[in-house]
């Protein structure tokens, strides 16, 4: 792991500790946590507020894009770009602008896990900046088609459009070692480079030497390679569905076959754990001509901290033990509809949601009705089907703390991990609406192409039922409303006619946008109003109403 790029839209594994309901395997920090910094990270629509120990909630900013947020842990404090595409942090109060016109491409910016260094693209050609220890910016290169920084900030790579792969140092400016380069990668450890070039072909590059060693290998198999810092390198290949080859290779060496059928595979030291297709996982060492079983009926594993964890079929997570032994460590685990793990270990205890939405911590239930939970450092945050968030100390579970009028916000996060957000329902966006636009426009032919003038949502007994009601100058029509999926932002309905749906976007209280089709290109604005003006309209322009 390289970089921390803005964490509430990537999901990066910055902590220490492994996330409920997060991705599977587990990933060596750069630097361990010590103090948790208890921060949490609110948004009402655009609005961006924080909250750190026991103090008051701060307004941060307003028009922030919540996709660049990301809470610095060594900072105490955050950054994030504005509306106006302006990169700022903030921290004890007061915010800062760092650049204007950051780019708005898919990874705006960049800090490097340690967060020494900062790296951004601003939307002149493509410009891209460094700063090197809260030092001033320094201009690097335009035409960026891709940058990442190394996992101890000292180096920032980048690829321009000619294609060309560089390096750049705060001591030794900027360096090319490659050309026709299409990607690479960093080893774990940050001491190798692996390039792979636009004819197929790969490279090593010990970062401390100055020559790139050919590897013999496809570089189409780029995408599942692994490489460690001790010059040993995998991938899979020759898929068939999910099921592929693993090969191991060394510089100037053919490449030779690990494995067959493999689903998903880890290097741990100097051997390969991997799951085949028959859902036995193995172990083999690098020097052997034998795999060794470890389990049978696995469905999925990942390796922390040099131990080795697996799920089975019966959804009961064991950890092998150093004899090679499995041990049973948590029954009945959850699994979400991503096939992703509902659990977490901190301290060396286990953490997770059980079948039943019971959160177990150390073998003690915690709480019923948990719908998620994420874990940092020595707490516990999770919140429950009532919409409640609370948090507990892994050291003492009687001491629990409660984060008051969570449903006042959109989206609430722990650190830089999503752990509320709100889902609209037909109640959130009922009352009259008008569409958008000057009368002479409703009546100059506005209404026969959008339809309607005005629309009346109204919530059923069921906050996930309801009606609309469509007014224009010749009838009303009412559809019966069900939601088929929502988030804190959209509602998306079905109604009582076949085939019909279509989805809803609230932008403020006062705004809504009806969207056909789901080409949000191309929404219809409304805007809240009353049944009062909705009355008189009618009146004045002698339309039918009813």
């Amino acid at each position: 792991m390289a970089i921390k790029i803005p964490s509430m839209l990537f999901s990066l594994c910055l902590l220490i500790v492994l996330t409920g309901c997060s991705d599977k395997n587990g990933t060596s920090t750069y630097r361990e946590h010590e103090v948790n910094d208890d921060a949490y990270i609110m948004l009402k629509g655009t609005d961006l507020y924080m909250k750190e120990h026991e103090s008051d909630i701060e307004k941060v900013d307003s028009n922030v894009r919540e996709d660049t947020i990301h809470y610095r842990d060594e900072h105490r404090g955050l950054m994030y770009i504005n509306g106006d595409d302006d990169l700022y942090s903030y921290k004890d109060g007061e915010k800062k602008r760092i650049a204007k016109q950051v780019s708005a491409s898919r990874i705006p910016y960049l800090l490097s896990f340690d967060e020494s260094t900062l790296a951004y693209l601003t939307d002149e050609n493509n410009q891209l900046y460094v700063i090197f220890d809260e030092s001033k910016p320094r201009k690097v290169r335009s035409d960026i088609v891709q940058y990442r920084l190394s996992i101890d900030g000292k180096r920032l790579f980048y690829i321009n459009e000619n294609m060309d792969l560089y390096i750049f140092t705060k001591d030794s400016g900027e360096e090319k070692i490659a050309s026709k380069v299409v990607n690479f990668q960093e080893s774990e450890g940050g001491t190798r480079l692996l390039i792979s070039t636009d004819d197929g072909e790969l490279y090593i590059r010990d970062l401390e030497k100055t020559e790139n060693v050919h590897l013999h290998a496809d570089s189409h198999d780029y995408g599942g390679f692994q490489v460690d810092d001790s010059g040993h390198y995998s991938y899979l290949a020759d898929y068939q569905g999910d099921i592929g080859e693993l090969y191991s290779l060394s510089a100037e060496n053919e490449p030779v076959r690990v494995a067959s059928d493999v689903l998903d595979y880890e290097m741990k030291e100097d051997s390969y754990i991997y799951l085949n297709g028959n859902q036995q996982l193995l172990m083999k060492q690098m020097e052997d001509q034998k795999s060794d079983l470890l389990a049978e009926g696995v469905v999925d594993f990942f390796i922390l901290n040099d131990d080795i964890y697996y799920l089975d079929e019966t959804q009961a997570m064991y950890k092998v033990k150093d004899s090679g032994v499995p041990e049973e460590i948590a029954p009945n685990v959850m699994m979400d509809s991503s096939s992703r793990l509902c659990w977490s270990i901190v301290d060396d205890k286990i953490i997770y949601l059980s079948a039943n939405h019971s959160l177990i911590l150390d073998g003690k239930k915690i709480a019923d009705d948990v719908t998620g939970f994420v874990s940092y450092v020595d707490h516990v945050v999770y919140n429950t089907e009532d919409g409640q968030i609370k948090s507990v100390s892994v050291h003492d579970t009687d001491e629990l703390q409660t984060f008051d009028h969570a449903d006042s916000y959109t989206r609430i996060y722990y650190g830089n991990q999503l752990v509320y957000s709100k889902t609209l329902s037909l109640a959130d966006i009922d009352g009259i609406w008008g569409v958008e636009g000057t009368e002479e426009e409703k009546l100059d032919g506005y209404g026969e192409e959008y339809g309607p003038y005005f629309f009346e949502i109204i919530t059923g007994a069921d906050r996930n039922m309801g009606y609309l009601v469509m007014y224009d100058e010749e009838e009303e029509l009412v559809l019966e409303l069900n939601i088929e999926d929502s988030d804190s932002e959209y509602i998306t309905v079905i109604t009582d006619v076949e085939d019909t749906s279509f989805m809803f976007k609230k932008v403020s209280e006062q705004d809504l946008d009806f969207i056909f089709d789901g080409d949000e290109s191309d929404p219809l604005p409304l805007y809240k109003t009353t049944v009062d003006e909705l009355e008189q309209y009618y009146e004045q322009y002698q339309l039918a109403y009813f």
